[in-house]
């Protein structure tokens, strides 16, 4: 029998995962832009960190966010309660 503990332990390890995945997407992203920009001669490397560094802090928040919600939601056993 599954406790509720346990239960709790399985959902933050699924919340890690997704976070983990989530920040490696948001990196190659990041990395992506850059190499566009300033393979296009659009923007010098140090322009494009700026603005990537600009933008982290709110796709981070973001990020934290939604975590929070697919927690409570899968802590809710993955059930919509409108």
């Amino acid at each position: 029998m599954m406790t509720i503990e346990h239960a709790i332990k399985n959902v933050d390890d699924v919340v890690a995962k997704a976070r983990a995945s989530s920040l490696r997407l948001i990196k190659d992203s990041e990395e992506r832009f850059i190499d566009s920009v300033t393979g296009r001669n659009v923007m010098t490397t140090e322009q494009a960190i700026a603005i990537v560094d600009e933008q982290r802090e709110l796709v981070l928040d973001e990020l934290d966010e939604a975590m929070k919600r697919l927690r409570a939601w899968l802590l809710r056993g993955g059930v919509d309660i409108h």
